[in-house]
């Protein structure tokens, strides 16, 4: 079958730093404007290529927000950032990265669940994260190699699409039946089947049934 897809672009973006290691804004502008001049789709602006888990929390929302600020809506803009442990923490980190306003927050799978924890326990805290976020709020899923890389698995919470995983928002107990509609970015860079690259999770809510 012949693949029609369009192919996009979407750098990693690396973290200029002033040699007292604070974040160098000014260069971090020339680069954002390095990327829209090339022709790029998107920014991914806060992850593993950004130093995320050498930042602070507050570096990284000045992060997040400097380049929303320097695109001025020119391409879209997706960040993590999120590093804790736990989930009460990883909550409060999603919330002020999404508080940045970018199109998207790309959920890291390897900090869901230890490395020797079944898919059941990364299921249980990805519940537990998206009752508390806003339901407006698009997600992605990035099977990031460090500090170790999760692969997930096909299942009801989880599938397949494309060679790339894309995370399907499980219905609330007790609540209406509802689903989300998903749609999935291109990988930013290698082979089509590149299983390390996110897809973007849009939770447009349908309504399925009576």
């Amino acid at each position: 079958m012949k693949n029609n897809r369009k192919a996009e672009v979407w750098p990693t973006m690396v973290t200029p730093f002033k040699d007292d290691l604070t974040i160098d804004y000014e260069a971090l502008e020339k680069l954002v404007e390095w990327y829209i001049e090339r022709g790029v789709s998107g920014l991914f602006a806060v992850c593993q290529s950004s130093e995320m888990h050498q930042l602070s929390l507050r570096e990284r929302v000045e992060l997040s927000s400097g380049v929303m600020k320097f695109t001025t809506g020119r391409v879209p803009v997706i960040s993590s950032g999120h590093i804790s442990n736990s989930s009460e923490d990883q909550i409060e980190e999603i919330k002020a990265i999404a508080k940045t306003g970018v199109d998207a927050v790309i959920l890291v799978t390897n900090l869901l669940a230890g490395e020797s924890e079944s898919d059941s326990v990364w299921k249980k805290r990805m519940e537990a994260i998206l009752l508390e976020i806003p339901e407006d709020l698009r997600l992605g899923l990035y099977e990031c190699p460090y500090p170790y890389k999760r692969i997930l698995s096909n299942g009801p919470h989880v599938f397949a699409c494309g060679g790339i995983r894309c995370c399907q928002r499980p219905i609330r107990p007790n609540s209406s039946v509802s689903r989300y509609s998903v749609a999935r970015l291109h990988p930013m860079s290698g082979p089509p089947a590149n299983d390390s690259f996110l897809p973007l999770v849009l939770r447009k809510r349908a309504s399925v049934g009576g």
